[in-house]
């Protein structure tokens, strides 16, 4: 899991060492984003100035999720990445989650969309994994099932059937661990603002 707090990049603190340098990094992003804020007036898309959400590009068939929280980014990878293999996050839809009235302010050209050869498939996954999925079933409707339980059983099925990824069946355990992960991140950053709170109030 990558993690940004905005102003402290060890990696822009080492680029930039003099005060004229910090002040025209300092410009260039002020220029930035009250170009982004005018721009985006009139829309329902987001953007932000990352060092770290920089190097992750959209597509359709994510292997990564980008929450931004409080002034924080974190990333979290939902299926393993092969070295040498881009980190994707969805700025929007995903094949296992389309948004069909969903409306972009560009063009997207990821494998899911430009490749003829990228298709969604059904009843590839060995008879394991579909005994698998059943006991991620059974601990999900689990009341005695914790947010740990629910999220460790998801990941060894993500991770041990990683190479059947396009399968439907892949594909719902995707969009239910991403709505669990997703909800464990804010829940982290929540519970972390309100003990800074709480310390300061002492």
């Amino acid at each position: 899991m990558a993690y940004e707090r905005n102003g402290h990049s060890p990696l822009l603190q080492r680029l930039v060492t003099t005060q004229a340098q910090r002040d025209f990094v300092l410009n260039c992003f002020l220029d930035y984003t009250r170009k982004c804020g005018a721009l985006l007036l009139d829309t329902t898309e987001s953007s932000t100035v990352s060092l770290v959400g920089s190097i992750v590009n959209h597509s359709c068939d994510p292997n990564a999720v980008l929450t931004i929280h409080g002034g924080h980014i974190k990333l979290a990878v939902l299926r393993p990445i092969a070295k040498g293999e881009q980190i994707l996050a969805s700025y929007g839809p995903t094949w296992w989650q389309p948004k069909p009235d969903y409306e972009s302010c560009y063009k997207c050209k990821c494998v899911v969309c430009t490749k003829p050869s990228w298709s969604i498939k059904q009843g590839t996954l060995p008879p394991a994994a579909v005994q698998h999925d059943r006991l991620i079933t059974t601990i999900s409707c689990s009341p005695d099932a914790n947010f740990a339980d629910r999220l460790n059983v998801m990941q060894q099925f993500l991770n041990r059937y990683a190479e059947h990824h396009t399968d439907v069946a892949y594909g719902e355990v995707l969009k239910l661990y991403n709505l669990l992960l997703k909800g464990m991140i804010q829940l982290d950053l929540t519970t972390g603002e309100r003990a800074k709170v709480a310390a300061s109030l002492k």
